[in-house]
């Protein structure tokens, strides 16, 4: 691949300094290190900035600030349209990967899919109190099979090709559907006809 990062990793955040310096430090561990760092920044009045600050002779990282719009897609917006990779992970600030995770995808062909998603552990206090699982989504009519039967794809799970984000106009600002917006997004890839991929590993 000519560009230089495979993988850009936006994390939008919103006064989480702490985990998001938890969520910083599991990109640093990462094995594999072609990817950059964007973090977009939904108008934070705590240390965010100062937390960024220390990551970045470590991490590939840029920051974002933006006025505060309420809610993730903006900012996941502006990591969408500054990526200068072609695979898109989002990953909330809240949330953070296994050292393996890129590595483990970038050994993927990659040409077989366009949309990448996976479970996840959840963890409280340290320790792992449920799997949050997906399923694969139907070969035939993935939009089909995600009108009827919910959202599959945990968002801090996903990796995805740019181009199908470009084209589907990325996420959704309309206040009516935050918290949502995600999944209206995956429908609107899966009507585009894109490849989804689910892997049955946390």
């Amino acid at each position: 691949m000519d560009n230089q990062y495979l993988f850009t990793i936006v994390v939008p955040t919103h006064n989480r300094a702490d985990d998001l310096q938890r969520c910083l430090i599991s990109l640093e561990k990462q094995t594999f290190k072609k990817f950059e760092v964007l973090v977009c920044d939904d108008g934070s009045t705590d240390h965010t900035k100062d937390i960024v600050e220390n990551f970045k002779g470590i991490l590939n990282l840029r920051y974002f600030y933006n006025e505060n719009t309420g809610g993730p897609a903006g900012p996941r917006n502006v990591g969408i349209e500054n990526s200068q990779a072609n695979w898109i992970c989002f990953l909330d600030s809240d949330d953070w990967y296994t050292e393996n995770r890129l590595e483990f995808i970038s050994k993927l062909n990659l040409d077989e899919f366009d949309f990448l998603y996976h479970d996840l552990n959840v963890i409280q206090n340290g320790n792992i109190i449920r799997i949050n699982t997906s399923r694969v989504l139907s070969k035939t009519d993935s939009y089909k099979d995600l009108l009827c039967n919910l959202n599959a794809i945990p968002t801090s799970s996903t990796c995805v090709r740019k181009s199908f984000l470009i084209e589907a106009q990325g996420f959704s600002t309309n206040k009516a559907i935050i918290g949502l917006e995600d999944f209206h997004l995956w429908i609107r890839i899966a009507k585009l006809k894109a490849r989804f991929k689910y892997l049955p590993k946390t």
